[in-house]
């Protein structure tokens, strides 16, 4: 097929409808080399991994040049394929990653692998079971350096008597150069909010994050004793169900509406006057 438009009109054209609905790229792919060439990296920029020996997308990459994986793989979802040794060879074999989501506490191997990556989006877990020592050098790994929007998540909560410090584990927050947004599971944003928007003065957003459906009095009780005793607008309580996060974090990384955006907005609103500075809930 010989082109009738200019090549940079013509790529423009068939990247958008690839990118506006993704069902019509198996279709495009059969239109012309040149198409293919534009077209193809485009099926793998978002990923949600959970089987290393059955997923499709995973299956194809093996066979893709590290350029390739490297132009084409952007955002990333590791469900329990980070429990897999697939999921070492995966993310060296794709060195373009912005957003990852690690679910699971990630390994010593694992996180090498990530300090190579120049990751911007990273949602992470932390054992409740780590030690202060450990966490605060995680922290610390040249992973972090790259990062403006970081969540924080817990597998569970840490007994009374093994507090959380942010003297301890947390500080290193405090230094990391390119952070603006940070979310934190409402269990950790109960014990170090306050040092946080302290020492963290580049923080934009900061969302202590409630996210089953049952908990929405916790995070009402919770943000009422903020109006009591905080003055700042970056604070934003948020609620969200467990079920919604996948479709939330695809938006956001297709540039739509996710969490980030509408808590965004919520300061914004409040920055102008249109919201009560006092008030932190954000009811979706």
């Amino acid at each position: 097929m010989e082109p009738f438009l200019p090549p940079e009109l013509e790529r423009e054209i068939f990247e958008t409808a690839a990118v506006r609905d993704r069902t019509h790229i198996p279709t495009l792919l059969r239109v012309s080399h040149r198409v293919l060439g534009w077209v193809e990296p485009l099926l793998y920029r978002t990923l949600i991994l959970n089987d290393y020996h059955h997923d499709h997308a995973l299956l194809a990459l093996r066979s893709k040049t590290v350029e390739f994986k490297r132009q084409a793989v952007r955002h990333v979802i590791l469900g329990y394929y980070t429990e897999q040794p697939g999921a070492h060879t995966f993310l060296s074999g794709c060195p373009g990653i912005e957003t990852l989501v690690v679910d699971g506490c990630p390994a010593e191997e694992l996180l090498c692998i990530m300090d190579t990556l120049r990751i911007k989006k990273l949602n992470i877990r932390f054992s409740s079971r780590s030690t202060p020592e450990w966490t605060r050098s995680t922290l610390s790994r040249p992973l972090f350096l790259s990062i403006t929007h970081l969540e924080i998540y817990r597998d569970h909560v840490r007994a009374s008597s093994d507090p959380i410090s942010w003297d301890e584990e947390w500080c290193p927050l405090a230094a990391l150069p390119e952070l603006t947004h940070l979310c934190l599971a409402y269990q950790l944003a109960m014990n170090i909010l306050r040092p946080t928007l302290q020492n963290c003065l580049q923080l934009q957003v900061l969302i202590p994050m409630f996210w089953h459906a049952y908990s929405a009095r916790q995070a009402a009780k919770f943000a009422l004793e903020l109006e009591l005793s905080t003055s700042d607008f970056r604070v934003v309580v948020m609620m969200m169900g467990i079920e919604q996060f996948n479709e939330d974090w695809e938006m956001g990384v297709r540039g739509r509406d996710d969490f980030w955006h509408r808590a965004e907005l919520f300061v914004a609103r409040k920055r102008r006057g249109e919201i009560e500075g006092s008030v932190y809930l954000l009811k979706d």
